[in-house]
């Protein structure tokens, strides 16, 4: 229960839900920025192409981080962490990010196949809610690696 609740917590309490509420302000009482966005990527295909791989690099980054995360150091090194009581709660939040990121991979290529039934709002809106909260988890998971790594070499 207690590993149902942490799960539910980093949920909630979290700087990609941040992002998206953000996003959803922004959607409903700063619409003209996303219209410009929007036009831009309904008038430029070219764009689009390159934009569209964003979230798929952060998707990447996320799985070697993740890698990174679960075994920082050499093997003799890293029992400590896996020893340590709180490591699921590292496992769980990695685990997050990388559903967040195929899910945002997921959404980029669904609104790259509706793009010309959305409209410019709504499309400026999710492209950049897609790749904010994508590359947000993808940068914290990055930071957990390093900060971890450097954590497990300070006491070890």
């Amino acid at each position: 229960m207690n590993r149902t609740n942490d799960f539910i917590r980093f949920i909630l309490i979290s700087p990609e839900i941040v992002w998206a509420g953000l996003m959803l302000i922004s959607y409903l009482y700063l619409s003209d920025y996303l219209l410009l966005l929007g036009e831009q990527f309904k008038s430029n295909s070219d764009l689009w192409k390159m934009l569209y791989a964003l979230p798929f690099g952060f998707l990447v980054a996320s799985f070697k981080a993740t890698g990174n995360l679960r075994s920082p150091l050499d093997k003799e090194e890293n029992k400590i962490l896996y020893e340590w009581s709180m490591y699921t709660k590292i496992t769980d939040r990695a685990i997050y990010s990388l559903i967040l990121g195929i899910v945002c991979c997921s959404g980029v290529i669904l609104i790259w196949v509706f793009s010309s039934k959305l409209s410019e709002e709504l499309l400026g809106a999710l492209y950049l809610s897609f790749t904010g909260i994508s590359g947000i988890s993808a940068f914290i998971l990055i930071l957990s690696a390093q900060t971890l790594k450097e954590l497990l070499t300070k006491h070890t």
